[in-house]
């Protein structure tokens, strides 16, 4: 099935977002940002940019817009199934040379160990034989050119440590959500976010090639440059978890040329929210899928709880009798920063915790269906691990295989 190419605009076409007074200064964008009551967009501002907000954390509405029934499954069955970028003109734009990226419209959190942020940031780095790179990241703004991008030690960092810190690439602003969520995905080697995003969205996304790079034809904001080989400050921050996240070095960004629609509207992801834990877990709940499949009868259910930071606790609903000790291992080794693993029947719904905790209730038996690993690499974002070390727990809260499967059924709603 082909559907049509879903881009930036009309999904803010699609929310309807409820447009605010323009927000001046870095202070008042992110005071309305902590407001969590729903999307928003403001009017341009005096540079002409516009801000967006809580886009997409809402798994049901994005759902809708993509047209699927689990955006995690359709993640899953995006990386099995991807469909290659077509090349095409891109979106009415400007070429400018002289600019300030202060424009832009960072934000800053009062009172928060946290200032002068963007954080939609999707760098393109060219990743051999004519592929790119897609990553997602926060970036602080430094000065009028120059940015200072947290970069993790995956295929970004592998590029960039290949080319000595010395990299042409692009990073774009306000990019179809199919984008968004590929370019979160691991994949084995760099490159080949873009066909995910083109399985995601059922329509290949159309690039096109400017100063011997390769961008995405719908954007808001390009910014063409060089990272440095330069390192800065970087941070603090606030994490997944809510908690901080300290100051370390990290590379610098130059931004020679800025490719800008008129009125381009730059979306601010709040740290810890509902849509920070979607972009990045939501590749995580696809893999843990697609590594499960072989050891369920139907399409496991995965979902990584809001309780668990949205990272660190994964609920997994379905029909397998494979013993629990078997998933877990096939579900740690796909998402690796996984601390707490909770297998439930399919009758049961992953999102609903009050449903997870009656089977732990009525199901589960902490002396042969508990299963503790201690001493395994986990998340350094877990401030209880040992610099990632920590034990991992798995609860089976399963109707047990030798026993009359009635006992154990609902018959009222919850």
């Amino acid at each position: 099935m082909t559907s049509p190419r879903l881009d930036f605009r009309s999904y803010l076409d699609f929310l309807a977002c409820p447009q605010l007074f323009p927000l001046p200064t870095a202070e008042s964008r992110g005071l309305a940002l902590c407001d969590r009551s729903g999307a928003f967009l403001t009017a341009p501002g005096p540079s002409g940019f516009r801000a967006a907000a809580h886009l997409l954390g809402d798994r049901t509405r994005l759902e809708r817009f993509l047209g699927v029934d689990d955006l995690g499954r359709a993640l899953a069955d995006a990386m099995d199934r991807p469909v290659p970028p077509q090349p095409g003109d891109p979106a009415t734009h400007q070429e400018r040379t002289t600019f300030d990226l202060r424009e832009l419209g960072a934000f800053s959190l009062p009172g928060l160990p946290l200032s002068d942020y963007l954080t939609s940031a999707v760098v393109f780095a060219p990743a051999g034989d004519g592929d790119v790179n897609l990553s997602i990241h926060r970036a602080r703004v430094l000065d009028a050119t120059h940015l200072v991008l947290r970069v993790v030690p995956r295929h970004l960092h592998r590029l960039l440590t290949a080319a000595g810190g010395r990299l042409r690439a692009a990073i774009a602003f306000g990019v179809d959500p199919a984008v968004s969520f590929a370019a979160s995905v691991s994949l084995p080697a760099p490159g080949g976010e873009l066909a995910v995003a083109g399985g995601l969205g059922r329509a290949p996304v159309t690039v096109f090639s400017t100063h011997g790079l390769i961008l995405p034809a719908s954007f808001e904001c390009l910014l063409i440059g060089e990272f440095t080989g330069q390192t800065a400050p970087e941070g603090p921050f606030i994490d997944l978890t809510g908690t901080v996240d300290p100051v370390r070095e990290q590379p610098v960004f130059r931004t020679d040329l800025m490719l800008v629609r008129e009125h381009a509207v730059i979306p601010m992801i709040l740290p810890s929210s509902s849509e920070h834990a979607l972009l990045m877990g939501l590749a995580r709940e696809a893999g843990v899928g697609r590594a499960l499949r072989p050891l369920y009868d139907d399409e496991p259910r995965v979902r990584l709880s809001a309780g668990g930071s949205g990272w660190l606790h994964c609920v997994v609903s379905g029909t397998s009798k494979a013993p629990a000790a078997r998933i877990a291992d096939a579900a740690f080794t796909a998402h690796a920063s996984c601390k707490r693993l909770t297998l439930i029947d399919a009758d049961l719904d992953p999102d609903d915790p009050v449903a997870v905790e009656w089977a732990l209730a009525t199901r589960f038996q902490a002396d042969h269906d508990l299963i503790v690993r201690p001493g395994e690499h986990g998340s350094t974002l877990d401030p209880s691990s040992d610099a990632g070390v920590t034990a991992r727990w798995v609860l089976d809260a399963r109707c047990p295989p030798d026993r009359d499967r009635a006992l154990f059924t609902r018959l009222l709603d919850l």
